[in-house]
């Protein structure tokens, strides 16, 4: 959007998947500065697994809920 832009909104940022992508900044200026994002949103699933994990699901049913369709991870 043509206003995002005129105010600084828009950033390039580290896509996951290698290269750079245009993405929104964050709306808050922190001592009259934006504050910097490294990377891009992530892609979908991409993270599924480790947070899975992290809730305290054991691999075996991790692997169960991606065989059955229930959890998509990116590849």
């Amino acid at each position: 959007h043509e206003q995002s832009s005129a105010i600084g909104m828009v950033i390039e940022a580290e896509a996951s998947g290698g290269g750079r992508q245009r993405a929104l900044g964050l709306p808050v200026l922190f001592d009259g500065s934006n504050a910097s994002s490294q990377s891009a949103a992530p892609r979908l699933g991409e993270h599924g697994r480790s947070i899975l994990l992290e809730f305290g699901f054991a691999e075996e049913e991790v692997d169960a809920m991606i065989a059955g369709g229930v959890v998509k991870i990116a590849s």
